[in-house]
């Protein structure tokens, strides 16, 4: 459904009265306050903790900076980068040397504080790249800073939320569950006019549709267990390790 149409039915489902509203540009008054909830609403359900699928985007390898643990997304290939798609079982970042691309490389996570122990602290030896963290800042953080300028970074990350400002946008989510958008944009109408009755009407088929796109577009959570140690250097690397 495009932006107009959700409107147009949060309108219905509200039971104001008056003319379908004819375009987003024009609305005024109740209109316009409906075409905002809608929009509020969108935005609202692309920033729940769930990691939704259509937000993970994969990225062309880019060129890591070289001397650097410090690579900002934009540098190495991830725009409308909100944040970088975390480590799983099934999933790891890596690297390949342009000169060979056949050969990838995973990458280790670190925390950042680790991290920041063994090569944000003193002046860390440059060499290929082996561990991943992500800063405070959302900068992707490689370590060691990367000894040649011809290595590249292929990793996933989560788009920042998009907004619906003209008639013909939709909602980027799988098209089946654009009506969550309209139950959630009437029950802010309905905490506006006090309705308690819309409000549980509309959350009642907004957690049916919710439920069912959690299950299909978020994140499956999993917790990985790490033996003590794993990922240390070898003691003729170098590198200062906590």
């Amino acid at each position: 459904m495009q932006y107009l149409a959700l409107c147009q039915r949060t309108k219905r489902e509200t039971g104001r009265s008056g003319s379908a509203i004819s375009s987003v540009g024009t609305a005024a008054g109740e209109d316009l306050d409906i075409c905002r909830w809608v929009a509020d609403a969108w935005r609202a359900i692309q920033q729940m903790p769930y990691n939704w699928r259509w937000m993970r985007q994969s990225m062309t390898p880019g060129l890591l900076a070289v001397g650097t643990c410090v690579q900002p997304p934009g540098t190495v290939g991830a725009t409308a980068f909100d944040r970088w798609a975390p480590e799983t079982d099934d999933y790891r970042p890596s690297y390949f040397e342009s000169s060979t691309p056949g050969t990838e490389v995973p990458l280790v996570w670190l925390p950042y504080e680790r991290f920041r122990g063994a090569f944000l602290v003193g002046t860390p030896t440059s060499g290929a790249p082996q561990y991943w963290s992500e800063a405070p800042s959302g900068n992707l953080l490689i370590g060691p800073p990367p000894d040649l300028a011809t290595y590249k970074f292929r990793g996933d990350y989560f788009s920042l939320p998009t907004d619906l400002s003209g008639d013909e946008d939709e909602p980027a989510m799988p098209e089946q569950f654009h009506m969550l958008v309209v139950w959630e944009a009437v029950k802010i109408a309905a905490g506006f006019d006090a309705a308690p009755d819309v409000w549980q009407r509309a959350n009642d088929q907004a957690q049916r549709l919710l439920d069912t796109l959690i299950d299909r577009q978020g994140e499956k959570i999993t917790i990985t267990g790490r033996p003590l140690g794993l990922g240390r250097p070898a003691a003729s690397s170098g590198f200062a390790f906590p």
